[in-house]
């Protein structure tokens, strides 16, 4: 009862919004493309413990990671040829992930940013089914 508690809290949305980054990582890894699930596994893990713990030192790794990841999907977009449905519901998540990325640092940023991180699984699923 106490970890349903802990976990409906609005304060760890950014912390288990990472988990679901290791099912593309894990298609990844059955698609052969070793590095890029090692990097997506990598990248939900250090944000994953960024946000539990809130160590400082971690944001620039973070960040960095990010957006190793999202030129990672790109890459395997291209490589996949951008290959449709996959590419355009990437396209439509991009745009709602924005949204609140954007808006989420005025107000409600747990819930905003859990969302971006939801966005992106989806995003980086879609990268990893395209190829």
């Amino acid at each position: 009862m106490k970890l349903i508690k802990y976990l409906s809290n609005k304060d760890v949305i950014p912390i288990w919004s990472n988990v679901p980054f290791y099912i593309p990582a894990g298609l990844a890894f059955t698609k052969g493309l070793w590095a890029y699930g090692i990097l997506i596994a990598l990248a939900a893990s250090v944000s994953l413990y960024y946000h539990l713990t809130d160590e400082r030192e971690l944001k620039r790794l973070d960040k960095f990671l990010a957006y190793s990841v999202i030129a990672a999907n790109l890459y395997i977009l291209y490589l996949a040829k951008f290959k449709l449905p996959y590419f355009t519901i990437a396209l439509v998540f991009v745009g709602i992930a924005f949204y609140f990325f954007l808006t989420g640092k005025e107000h409600k940023y747990d819930v905003y940013h859990g969302m971006w991180h939801l966005c992106s699984v989806v995003i980086t699923l879609m990268c990893v089914l395209a190829y």
